[in-house]
């Protein structure tokens, strides 16, 4: 029988899911094939911050179907806009923190 890490359990339990977070942020629905506008960047921000959480990577894949390498180049690049400074990057990640923390 196959038994879950009940660390990884628990963390994953008190993190809200993709769609909680989607829809806490007003982002819509993210989980389509819909590269335009500002799509792109807000998933990024929401795997960045269920990464930071603890989440594995492929449950986070799973949940915004995509797969696991997509969603760790995804981290990355957000990483790296952060980096650099950017604005809309660094707006997303304080409205997401922001929200995440209102609603729990």
């Amino acid at each position: 029988m196959k038994t879950r890490n009940t660390r990884t359990s628990t963390i994953n339990a008190r993190v809200p899911t993709f769609d909680e977070i989607c829809e806490m942020a007003g982002f819509g629905d993210l989980k389509q094939d819909n590269r335009s506008g500002q799509n792109p960047i807000k998933r990024m921000a929401i795997w960045h911050y269920m990464h930071g959480e603890g989440v594995r990577l492929t449950d986070i894949a799973r949940q915004s179907n995509r797969s696991h390498a997509t969603v760790w180049s995804g981290i990355r690049r957000f990483k790296d806009y952060l980096g650099y400074g950017d604005k809309v990057s660094l707006a997303l990640r304080d409205k997401i923190n922001e929200v995440v923390s209102e609603n729990g």
